[in-house]
């Protein structure tokens, strides 16, 4: 195989060539902070802790910057997304934003059952109170699982 030649280095995402092909590639660097990162969220969800919801934040935009030379990553994106959204109204068991179909049905059982809350019905996503931890979905435990699978190399993918 030819030598490599760098083309250029961006945010620490190196692109190689070997004249035919091109790779982007991760720094070493960058990826000992993907494994601390999976790590570290693997030590909250093995022990059922709540999260700090500014550390998962930073978390997943670094996340998000390595599943873009990664694209293996993408698909755990979303349940780290979830719990960062846990604090918003009207969300399921698993974090998922309800349907207002969902929600017009939710408001309708509490009518029947108990008057609303003054508060209740002025409630729309986005307007409670933000936490500084949040509990983990249900799927994170198994994705960081597999993540912990994906990066467990100690040495980055060249």
């Amino acid at each position: 195989m030819p030598q490599e030649n760098v083309l250029r280095q961006a945010r620490r995402t190196v692109l190689h060539t070997d004249g035919v092909d091109v790779m982007a590639l991760m720094s070493q660097d960058k990826w000992e902070k993907t494994n601390r990162w999976i790590s570290w969220i693997k030590s909250y969800t093995d022990s059922g802790e709540s999260v700090p919801h500014k550390e998962l934040e930073r978390c997943q935009g670094f996340r998000i910057y390595v599943s873009q030379t990664y694209t293996a990553l993408v698909p755990d994106l979303s349940s780290i997304h979830l719990p960062l959204e846990s604090w918003r109204d009207w969300r399921d068991k698993q974090g998922w934003k309800l349907l207002v179909k969902e929600i017009d049905q939710l408001i309708d059982a509490m009518k029947d059952y108990s008057p609303l809350p003054v508060s209740f019905g002025a409630l729309s996503p986005g307007k409670g109170p933000r936490m500084t931890t949040v509990k983990a979905v249900p799927r994170l435990k198994d994705d960081v699982t597999a993540l912990s699978q994906l990066v467990r190399a100690k040495v980055a993918p060249s």
